[in-house]
């Protein structure tokens, strides 16, 4: 079953802070400070002077990490 584009879009999407982010990557804020400067690994959203990170774009950055074992 899929999502149509009018579901995708009534979907909250949630936003993380900094902190929250580093939190949930078991990282520093500065790492993810770096990284945004650097325009590395995670995009970001701006919403002022603030910045936020995506729930899912978080999500896919652990998947696209995760390393299957050579057994």
């Amino acid at each position: 079953m899929s999502i149509s584009i009018a579901e995708k879009k009534k979907e909250k999407i949630k936003l993380l802070t900094r902190p929250q982010a580093a939190d949930r990557l078991g990282l520093q804020v500065q790492t993810l400070a770096r990284w945004a400067m650097d325009g590395r690994h995670l995009p970001v959203v701006k919403l002022g002077r603030s910045v936020r990170y995506k729930q899912g774009d978080i999500d896919a950055f652990i998947e696209k990490q995760t390393v299957g074992t050579t057994s």
